[in-house]
């Protein structure tokens, strides 16, 4: 068998059976007949499964234009806060060399913010992210996932800037932002990846879930940046030392909402501040009727 006897079809199908049912490729080998020189081809012309590792070496220049060009301070802050709630640090020492990279998954429900976030490392927006089952939800069902990662070793100090350093999540670094814009996108990223919102009658609220360090960190530069309502704080898991963050209630969600929204054409969730915009848009319609 040639590589060139396989059709895209085919290809897609080899590497389902090993990211997604975990065939091994020397059994798939096996199966299909194809030698070790063509399996790495298999898996080197088409992406791993719902992981695409950019290769920032080689790009070197976008990554410096995006970290240190004041044209995509605002947007990098906003990613920066998503990569804060939802981004992975790691560390790999190969030959007494580290490597660090950065990664972010989500939900293919979201996968709109992963296509927005490879974008604006990459100036592509043909990347090709494949949909596979990923983590189990809170009701057990398979939760399809995509990820985008890259290494930062380079420019691993200016991460740490933003909060991003190997175990975040009980390792608080405390963000360097000292621009009010920056801390509205970055918060509003944040929220974006461990925020939720709930608009039911008489129950509505936002909230924030995390560890306690970094969720009251969140509030000091809430209140920061104007706002002055209530706020509850509650504790999900016992067995966890993650808190949320809530705000109930109209007035206090709409204090929120006019601190964080998106203006001019900033990165956003639409699932979420298109639903707080339409529930205030609501809230204002019943009143003039």
């Amino acid at each position: 068998m040639y590589f060139t006897d396989l059709s895209e079809e085919l290809k897609q199908k080899i590497i389902d059976k090993y990211t997604i049912h975990k065939i091994k490729k020397a059994d798939l080998r096996k199966e299909y007949g194809y030698s070790q020189k063509i399996c790495q081809k298999i898996f080197k012309e088409i992406p791993n499964n719902r992981f695409f590792e950019y290769d920032s070496c080689n790009n070197k220049h976008i990554i410096w234009d995006k970290l240190f060009n004041k044209e995509y301070e605002i947007e990098l802050h906003y990613w920066m806060g998503f990569c804060m709630a939802d981004g992975g640090v790691d560390t790999v020492n190969i030959n007494k060399y580290s490597t660090s990279s950065l990664s972010l998954c989500l939900a293919d429900e979201d996968i709109d913010r992963i296509k927005a976030y490879s974008y604006f490392w990459t100036n592509n927006d043909n990347i090709h992210l494949i949909k596979t089952s990923g983590y189990k939800t809170e009701h057990g069902e398979k939760q399809s996932t995509s990820c985008f990662k890259f290494s930062i070793t380079k420019y691993e100090q200016n991460f740490k800037n933003f909060g991003l350093i190997k175990n975040k999540t009980h390792n608080f670094q405390e963000p360097i932002i000292n621009d009010k814009t920056n801390m509205i996108n970055y918060l509003r990223g944040w929220f974006d990846g461990d925020g939720c919102v709930y608009i039911k009658k008489y129950k509505e609220r936002v909230q924030i879930t995390g560890m306690r360090e970094q969720v009251e960190w969140y509030f000091k530069k809430l209140v920061y940046l104007g706002y002055n309502g209530t706020f509850t704080i509650e504790y999900p898991i016992k067995t966890s030392n993650a808190i949320q963050l809530r705000i109930n209630g109209n007035n206090n969600i709409k204090k929120f909402y006019d601190i964080l929204k998106p203006i001019n054409n900033e990165e956003y969730m639409s699932r979420k501040w298109d639903t707080l915009k339409n529930h205030f848009e609501n809230l204002k319609d019943k009143r003039f009727n």
